[in-house]
């Protein structure tokens, strides 16, 4: 399971984990899986509007494209593999 959730400004933890600024708006992604003993939380990523807009992008590109893209410095650009 996947969710996201919008971390307020009087959170401490804003930072975004990419381009580690603080922002007022950040996005929090937890990836999770359901097992017997309840919910057990395996990543977490938190993004700034920016970064998270970017990941959109890049995931986007890699479906219609098929290849592997990487995000760097506010450019999407193929990786040569």
């Amino acid at each position: 399971m996947i969710t996201c959730e919008h971390i307020f400004s009087d959170n401490p933890r804003r930072s975004c984990d990419n381009c580690n600024r603080e922002m007022p708006l950040i996005l929090r992604y937890e990836f999770s899986d359901n097992t017997p003993m309840g919910q057990m939380a395996y990543g977490e990523l938190h993004l700034c509007e920016d970064c998270s807009n970017a990941l959109s992008n890049l995931h986007r590109k890699v479906m219609e494209q098929g290849k592997t893209h990487k995000y760097d410095m506010d450019e999407i650009s193929e990786v040569i593999l």
